[in-house]
């Protein structure tokens, strides 16, 4: 199974001699409401960095409301590690992501 999904390295962009921030992975993990402040933390974290989503097809439109510059679709309706295609991990792990975030709903998260 070849993975249509494409990630790069956001510094690919940057002018030349400089340096443009690692990008943030958060991936689409719980409701919107917790993924979009997730997104606001690694944004105040972040703040110049490029915000990639990791997500089920047919939620880009949320997503990207709720802040994130790109996203990447994985196929099938529940994400695992064992399930997902290696050239999409290696892609994703060439990306050099600044941090990788998975919300998740718990008392006293915060910190």
């Amino acid at each position: 199974m070849q993975s249509s999904a494409m990630v790069r390295d956001a510094r690919d962009n940057a002018p030349v001699g400089t340096v443009a921030p690692r990008p943030g992975l958060v991936l689409r993990s719980w409701r919107p409401a917790e993924f979009a402040a997730a997104v606001a933390r690694v944004r105040e974290r972040h703040p110049e960095a490029e915000i990639v989503a990791l997500s089920h097809p047919g939620h880009g439109e949320s997503l990207t409301a709720a802040g994130v510059h790109r996203v990447v679709e994985v196929p099938g309706r529940r994400f695992a590690i064992t399930r997902t295609h290696p050239s999409l991990l290696r892609r994703l792990r060439q990306a050099r992501f600044a941090e990788v975030v998975i919300p998740q709903m718990a008392p006293h998260a915060d910190g």
